[in-house]
């Protein structure tokens, strides 16, 4: 490859806990050979979305890191490295991360082991909310609007279900939670509300 074609400068972002909210801040950059994609899947929970493919040089680099390209936000899908050459090539989707803020109760127990629930422990990050892939078809009417979404964050956020999570405006209760991936978490939250 000519190293020449790499013409796009990218940055490289780390999830870092800064001033008690968890954030992507810039760890370094590179120099990169963008080709823009139509579907870029990087959750098997999410429905795929456009994002880019990129050939950068070698470097200690996983999904775990996010992108900065022109202004815009990407989540790493999948990272190759091509053993005949200097180079790794980068799927990522474009995403736009959001504040979310986290609530679970706090709960201990007296001397004769009845629940004394205290002050929430409250967690605030940044993650990316997502439509969930489903096959979906609606049995019967209903006068209640029933949204679920997927919420993917790195590791270092555990959320359990039962938990509710405010994502801008909108408060979502967590009911199930996937840890599988090795750098990120994928949350089911479902936010109900009349029609």
């Amino acid at each position: 490859m000519d190293a020449g074609k790499l013409n796009t400068r990218i940055k490289i972002l780390d999830y870092r806990l800064i001033d008690d909210v968890w954030q992507w801040v810039e760890a370094g950059g590179a120099w990169a050979m963008p080709e823009y994609k139509e579907r870029v899947i990087y959750s098997p929970y999410a429905i795929a979305r456009p994002g880019v493919k990129l050939t950068i040089r070698r470097q200690p680099f996983t999904p775990a890191f996010a992108l900065d390209m022109a202004g815009k936000h990407y989540v790493v899908a999948t990272v190759e490295d091509l053993p005949t050459e200097r180079y790794l090539v980068v799927t990522a989707a474009a995403m736009t991360p959001m504040l979310c803020v986290g609530e679970q109760p706090t709960i201990t127990y007296d001397d004769l082991r009845r629940p004394v629930y205290g002050l929430p422990q409250i967690t605030r990050f940044y993650g990316v909310l997502s439509e969930r892939f489903v096959n979906w078809m609606q049995d019967k009417p209903n006068a209640e609007i029933t949204q679920t979404q997927i919420l993917t964050v790195p590791k270092a956020i555990a959320l359990v279900s039962g938990q509710t999570v405010t994502v801008g405006t909108d408060v979502y209760a967590v009911t199930r939670c996937y840890l599988t991936d090795e750098y990120r978490n994928d949350y089911e939250v479902v936010r109900k509300e009349d029609a």
